[in-house]
């Protein structure tokens, strides 16, 4: 057997004056020194170990009366319990009355070094111990258990137990004229620099010290709870524990009674509370000098009762200063759920005389979880700006259900938010029913705040479902805003900091293409915010990594739908930054969908006017929608500028068609792998797509338009507007697919940008590493398509576009460009495809500039039209300084030509570029250029190591070194030549020029 022997310890003795409170009280500390204990030999196995403990007088767990002398002998007390390397003893039991050592028994072996900690239960781990922050009241002494001490040893020759706190006395009276004859309610202490008081703390058992593990607003306050009468004559006594250390400010103890009306005493000055010390503070009588509620919540029926009052302007003079805190769990069932609802939540709009009354107090949830709610409103309907709700989580087994003829501000935990919310959690199921009954009212559904009212959300979760599936129901509601976090922000701005959404939104019956008919109304979808008029949304997450969760839409309606925000409106105050989306977001939609307004779909967002930046989306997009206008993007489907964002590889964007109708004409489609287009002259800057990027343009629509690209899709689709995308990387295939009778207007497919006819347009040190891949593939006239391994096609062939620029790019993939198109004049009904660029087109006197870029891997096919190594087609431009290195090719008799540069050329300077590119199987070959036209011309470039050989088809014309079609008057000067033309070593008696319609050619040599 090991038996502890603790020996006693000096005797507490009286000082007096160690502290003294400013003009109003003295502190007198009573000392109490360590224990040390003998050990002897350890047990024989088998047999249960055994400390005995000495106490005398030491301050421990139960505090006994004066002895007359000024000593305060403490006492064990039954239930008692020691910890020994995290072992819990045996409880103490029928334990005789002042008793002063015991012996404690365990049933585990114990071993050295021996960690010992009371009471026990205030051990966490090895490290780490918990202090509470609420003791009860207890007559003459504090609370059970609650002054820890604890000892280290390393071999079990030497153990000193040592004091971890300090114990405040406080003893309270009444005033003889005071008209205030309340009970008193608690004592509560706190540092006034802030520092932790409870919770759990980093322990270090050799030097009995706590460090601080937690900065959290619930660990710095303590308090003792009881009602007690207060008496002129005969004082109430108070005996709270905390940690010693130094309180950098002083500190506070702040006397409540049962109304709230509180006396606060302070010290100012730095103050050191010692361990192992009773500090006794001189009495006084309790004068009240101003209210604060501490209202103790503690079941459904205070939950009640506090709203009720509140509602009823109980609180009305209190406003920031009330304090309503949950001290436990609270579990309601379905008659507190009823009563509850009956009071429409904390803080109803009305006040019942033409004003509001919003909560403005504190809502400290303290940690604690609400369960088993049935709701039909929110916790809170209502916080005003000086509102706070904050810790508090509403269980799994919560729901609420939002009947929307009842009101238009839907939140499971705020309705309205003008205040705070900050570190909640809702894991309770959002339900939305009779949106049909709303004919006009804009409506909004948040899984934890409905509006955002110029308020902060902060560090909040949701792990809660939101559905909305209402079988053939046309919803009459003017717009509908549903965000797994907030439903709706307004103008007055706000914030959204570090907030999960883990859950998933459904707006669907269930069916196919969803059978929700909207009448042409909006709905906008968002895993944090769904809409916001001036919104900043920071280092937020939606979804789980590894884990399906996803934004599901299906009916006629419109759709706005982003993993992160729907729709942002105003770019002032406006940002998204820090973002990460794992949702799938998708919506499905029949043909019958006639409404002509846009359907958007962003992994971050759905629109958006503010800045994105250092954001990723994740979650795969996708679209099964005939819509008239399609946005459709892996960052942002309609935006402004975006700056350090990644599009992962799961985050695949893909479109496809679902059944078709007469009504499906003129449509517009949209499709990027960062951004479908910008609402305004923006730059996109170092961002990545890693995801596959694809459209399914299957139906019977006339006069489609399709921008589809890895980066940007176009640049402003409706009115032109100036993009710069600099330092962005393609690295997902991008697919166009049209097997139907679809007659285009215009098909673009790109690795970077689609399209682009804004001009001062510029695109610069961008690269596409990932096949282009546009296959238009029926045989009917009017397939216009322009495919770039950078651009499809940028200006404008009606007019010609000023200021573009590509310079610095680069393309190390497949370009194939498989339009079927049988009208090849004129040029802006051409199929085009090129290396770096499609088609090109800027004005005489502001030419188009593509200069210092390189193409290498892969080869660019035009099944149609022309093709390049550089650009398809380029007129009104500057081709400087480029390189290639791929080939050429096609393998119809009806490609009309490909050069090694470019495929087509008007009014184009072409200087210091080189090419190596194998060209074959085409039915006009140029090793620069197939069709040089006039007012073109070519200077100092170079065909080195081409293999240049004549296609197969019968209609194939003979290759050329330099160019297949040369104009009258064009020029072509200084070039060098390698390589072989139809399986011959190039001379200089080669052909230089197939169709020569008066060209000038001087000044070409050989290269070694």
């Amino acid at each position: 057997m090991i038996k502890l022997i603790l020996k006693e310890s000096e005797a507490m003795k009286n000082t007096s004056n160690i502290l003294k409170f400013a003009a109003f009280a003295a502190i007198v500390s009573v000392a109490f020194s360590c224990v040390r204990e003998e050990i002897e030999a350890p047990a024989p196995s088998g047999e249960k170990f055994t400390l005995e403990v000495s106490l005398e007088p030491q301050l421990k767990t139960t505090l006994g009366s004066s002895d007359g002398s000024g000593e305060r002998k403490v006492y064990w007390s039954d239930g008692d319990k020691i910890a020994v390397n995290g072992i819990a003893s045996e409880a103490l039991e029928n334990l005789p009355d002042n008793t002063q050592s015991t012996i404690f028994t365990f049933s585990d072996v114990l071993s050295t070094p021996y960690n010992v900690l009371y009471p026990a239960s205030a051990y966490v781990d090895a490290t780490h111990i918990n202090l509470p922050a609420k003791q009860e009241y207890k007559s003459g002494s504090f609370d059970d258990g609650m002054s820890p001490m604890a000892g280290y040893s390393a071999d079990g020759s030497s153990l000193s137990l040592k004091h971890l706190c300090a114990v405040l006395h406080i003893s309270v009276k009444r005033s003889a004229d005071a008209a205030d004859t309340d009970n008193l309610l608690a004592v509560r202490f706190k540092g006034k620099a802030g520092e932790q008081v409870c919770g759990s703390f980093s322990i270090d058992y050799a030097n009995a010290a706590l460090t601080e593990n937690s900065s959290a607003d619930a660990d710095k306050e303590v308090r003792v709870v009881t009602r007690k009468t207060t008496s002129v004559d005969t004082p109430v006594e108070y005996y709270i524990v905390v940690p010693a250390r130094t309180y950098a400010n002083g500190f506070e103890v702040i006397v409540q009674d049962e109304n709230n009306h509180i006396m606060t005493k302070s010290k100012s000055a730095s103050t050191t509370l010692v361990a192992g010390k009773l500090y006794n503070m001189t009495e006084f009588d309790f004068v009240p000098s101003g209210t604060e509620t501490g209202i103790e919540i503690a079941n459904a029926e205070d939950m009640i009762a506090f709203a009720k009052a509140y509602n009823n302007n109980e609180y009305e003079a209190l406003g920031v200063s009330l304090v309503a805190t949950v001290v436990q769990d609270i579990t309601f069932n379905a008659t507190t759920s009823a009563a509850f609802n009956a009071t429409g939540g904390i803080g109803t709009a009305d006040d019942g005389n033409g004003g509001t009354n919003y909560f403005n107090g504190t809502l400290e949830g303290n940690g604690h979880a609400i369960s088993d709610l049935v709701a039909t409103v929110p916790v809170v309907a209502y916080t005003g700006s000086g509102g706070v709700v904050k810790d508090l989580t509403l269980a799994s087994s919560c729901s609420y259900t939002v009947e929307t003829s009842s009101g238009s501000n839907h939140g499971a935990l705020v309705g309205r938010n003008k205040g705070t919310v900050k570190d909640c959690t809702s894991a309770a199921s959002v339900i939305i029913n009779n949106i049909q009954d709303m004919d006009t009212a804009t409506q909004y559904y948040g899984g934890l705040v409905g509006y955002n009212y110029g308020g902060t959300v902060d560090g909040c979760t949701v792990t809660g479902n939101i559905t909305c599936s209402q079988t053939g129901q046309t919803i009459k509601a003017n717009t509908a805003s549903i965000g797994g976090i907030v439903g709706y922000q307004s103008s007055d701005g706000g914030t959204i900091n570090n907030c999960t959404f883990e859950g998933n939104i459904t707006v669907s019956d269930g069916s196919t293409y969803g059978g929700i008919t909207a009448n042409g109304r909006s709905f906008y979808l968002g895993g944090i915010l769904a809409y916001g008029n001036k919104a900043a949304i920071t280092n937020c997450t939606a979804g789980i990594d590894g884990t399906s969760t996803a934004i599901d839409a299906r009916g006629a309606f419109v759709p706005a739908i982003g993993g992160i925000v729907g729709w942002i409106v105003n770019s002032a105050s406006s940002e998204v930054t820090g973002c990460y989306n794992y949702m799938s977001l998708s919506f499905a939609s029949n043909g019958a969908r006639a409404n002509t307004t846009p359907c958007r779909i962003g992994g971050i967002a759905a629109r958006s006017a503010a800045s994105i930046s250092s954001s990723q989306n994740f979650g795969a997009i996708a679209s099964t929608c005939n819509s008239t206008t399609l946005y459709l993007a892996g960052i942002v489907a309609e935006g402004a500028g975006i700056d350090h964002c990644v599009n992962n590889a799961t985050g695949t964007v893909t479109r496809t068609n679902a059944d078709q109708t007469a009504n499906q004409a003129n449509r517009y489609m949209y499709i990027g792998g960062i951004m479908g287009t910008n609402l305004a002259a923006c730059d996109v800057t170092d961002c990545t797509n890693n995801a596959a990027v694809l459209s399914n343009a299957i139906g019977t629509a006339t006069q489609t338009t399709i921008d589809i690209s890895g980066i940007v899709a176009s640049a402003g689709s409706t009115t032109p507007t100036q993009i710069d995308i600099v330092s962005c990387e393609n690295n997902g295939t991008v697919t166009l697919t049209n097997n139907g009778t679809v007659v285009t207007t215009r098909l673009t497919v790109a690795g970077i940008l689609g399209y682009c006819a804004a001009a001062n347009s510029t695109i610069e040190s961008c690269d596409n590493k990932a096949q282009i891949y546009c296959n238009s593939q029926k045989g009917a006239d009017g397939r216009v398509s322009y495919s770039g391994g950078i651009v499809g096609l940028m200006g404008s062939f009606a007019a010609g576009v000023e200021g573009l620029e590509i310079k610095n790019c680069t393309n190390s993939a497949r370009v194939w460009n498989r339009s079927y198109n049988n009208t090849v004049t004129p040029a802006s009904s051409t199929p085009f495809g090129g290396g770096i660029v499609g088609a090109i087109v800027g004005t005489t006197s502001s030419k188009a500039n593509v200069h210092d870029c390189s193409t290498a891997g892969g080869d660019v096919v035009e099944l149609r039209g022309y093709c390049g190594g550089i650009a398809g087609y380029a007129q009104d431009a500057t081709i400087k300084d480029n390189t290639v290195a791929q080939a050429m090719t096609a393998s119809n008799a009806n490609s009309q030509g490909a050069g090694g540069l470019v495929g087509w050329a008007v009014s184009t300077a072409i200087s210091g570029c080189s090419t190596s590119a194998s060209i074959n199987n085409v039915k006009n070959i140029g090793g620069l250029v197939a069709k040089l036209d006039t007012g073109s011309s070519i200077e100092n470039c170079e065909v080195n190591g081409a293999t240049l050989t004549k296609g197969t088809h019968a209609a194939a014309t003979e290759a050329a070194v330099l160019v297949s079609d040369a104009a009258d008057g064009v020029t072509i000067t200084g070039c060098g030549i390698k390589g072989t033309l139809n399986s011959a070593a190039i001379t200089l008696s080669s052909n230089m020029i197939t169709t020569d319609g008066g060209a000038t050619v001087t000044g070409t040599y050989l290269l070694p």
